[in-house]
């Protein structure tokens, strides 16, 4: 086992019932997308995709917060300006700009696949064991994705968990002992 597959085993046993709640996260927005859609009267596939594309670099409470407002105005969402784009084209049925390992690992989760790992900038923490590190850019984390997420599903499988879910516990314990808000 590699140190950094113990590094995921040590946080995922320090999950108390708040951590845990990442066992429902997917589900929970996966609700809160198909409402968002339907009040939004768009295709499920179409709005979480570009929940996907939007969230690198945007954090979740604030995408959550101003999506309709942004699908409605086009005003009001943080981001790269480039997402911003692909997530306009996601809207209007252009699946194909869901690209990039993590971006396309998201929005797989947000559809049901629990089967893939997204790797963010706080996954990406966690398996390094180094919870406070500053993390270069999202390409950093492209080159090193496939080992990260195979030790996410390999330790996923050590405790009897999907892969997603086994993450966002991981995420959660990972952000409440840096001390970010979860």
């Amino acid at each position: 086992m590699t140190t950094n597959r113990n590094n995921l085993d040590n946080l995922y046993t320090l999950a108390n019932q708040d951590d845990l709640a990442g066992l429902q996260w997917y589900a929970e927005h996966q609700t809160w997308i198909q409402e968002t859609a339907g009040r939004l009267d768009l295709p499920f596939e179409h709005l979480a995709a570009a929940v996907a594309i939007l969230s690198p670099g945007v954090p979740w409470s604030k995408l959550c917060e101003r999506l309709e407002g942004w699908v409605t105005t086009g005003q009001g969402m943080p981001g790269y300006q480039a997402n911003l784009r692909k997530a306009r084209q996601a809207l209007a049925g252009d699946l194909s700009v869901v690209r990039g390992p993590k971006v396309q690992a998201f929005y797989a989760n947000l559809c049901g696949d629990y089967s893939q790992v997204t790797v963010d900038r706080w996954a990406y923490r966690a398996w390094l064991g180094e919870l406070g590190a500053v993390i270069p850019s999202g390409k950093h984390i492209q080159n090193h994705y496939k080992k990260i997420a195979a030790d996410y599903q390999e330790a996923a499988a050590a405790v009897g968990l999907l892969p997603a879910h086994y993450q966002a516990v991981v995420w959660n314990v990972a952000r409440r002992l840096a001390g970010e808000v979860v």
